[in-house]
């Protein structure tokens, strides 16, 4: 995996390479639908995931085998991996903020994903035309000084 950051004149892209396989381009598109995972089920059989004690247990074996190895502290893995809500909730967020996330990849080979962050000042809240004006008529448009105006 490696990590570019990039802080143009409008907005911060970071950039994340994997070489892990790719994804089918017929497939590209259900990765932003929430609940859609490729990941398998935690125990065989199961959609309900582990117990609390064989969670507990395969966390102490990969703590053991992190500190053998490496010997320093493990990270457990997350509880909530697989469960399909990551990455079209980033998307979510990401556009809210005014910006977005885009994914590139190439079956058989990897994987390139690109968030882009607006600079500071340059964007706010992507909100829909009903909700841009509160009960009370006050516009919550982001205006940076009296008599901003937006080219």
């Amino acid at each position: 995996i490696k990590v570019v950051f990039v802080a143009g004149n409008e907005d911060t892209t970071i950039k994340v390479i994997d070489e892990g396989g790719g994804i089918r381009r017929s497939e590209i598109e259900t990765i932003w639908n929430f609940f859609h995972s490729t990941a398998e089920a935690p125990i065989a059989g199961t959609s309900s995931g582990p117990s609390s004690e064989e969670l507990g247990h395969w966390m102490d074996v990969l703590r053991d085998r992190n500190n053998r190895e490496n010997g320093g502290p493990s990270i457990p893995p997350s509880a909530l991996a697989g469960y399909g809500v990551g990455l079209p909730l980033s998307r979510l967020f990401a556009r809210y903020f005014g910006g977005d996330i885009t994914i590139s990849s190439m079956e058989g080979f990897g994987t390139d994903a690109y968030l882009h962050i607006p600079r500071l000042g340059t964007n706010c809240e992507s909100l829909p035309a009903p909700v841009q004006t509160s009960p009370g008529e006050k516009d919550s448009t982001y205006v940076p000084y009296p008599g901003y105006v937006a080219y």
